[in-house]
């Protein structure tokens, strides 16, 4: 059987709850996280991720398994193109993306990120380019770092 996590301070076993609210900002990007499940101590000394592995599993599904990065096509003219429909993406404009996160099990919460995206005239998505990938997770960190939630 597995022990519960205890409070880095007071020793108190660590109790599953969601934050509201995180915020982060790295450069032109801002992400927020909604409903973000942590451990925390109910005297408010300690937060940490929710299991071992949290942090990997829902980094993974933003950076591999969400729909938000476009594909670049051409040879000589490279040029970002919708991975739904194939179509050229408008230049970068002021956008938002709001995204369903999960990690394993019923770990879910929501992922608003704002920033300048590519929107496709055909299907009206708009994607990150994955060049600005590093950006965004710099914000996610921000996030962790401003709402004090602690590696496992």
């Amino acid at each position: 059987m597995a022990r519960a996590r205890l409070c880095s301070v007071c020793d108190t076993p660590l109790q599953l709850t969601h934050l509201h609210e995180l915020t982060g900002v790295e450069n032109a990007w801002h992400v927020q996280l909604l409903q973000f499940p942590v451990l925390a101590c109910p005297r408010g000394h300690d937060r940490r991720e929710a299991y071992a592995d949290f942090n990997v599993d829902w980094s993974e599904y933003l950076g591999y398994r969400a729909p938000i990065w476009s594909s670049r096509k051409g040879l000589l003219r490279r040029r970002h193109v919708c991975p739904r429909c194939g179509m050229q993406l408008r230049e970068p404009a002021l956008g938002q993306l709001d995204l369903e996160a999960q990690g394993r099990g019923d770990f879910r919460f929501s992922v608003v990120v704002r920033g300048p995206m590519r929107r496709c005239q055909s299907c009206a998505t708009s994607y990150l380019a994955a060049s600005d990938s590093a950006e965004v997770f710099e914000a996610l960190a921000d996030a962790l770092a401003r709402g004090r939630v602690k590696r496992y």
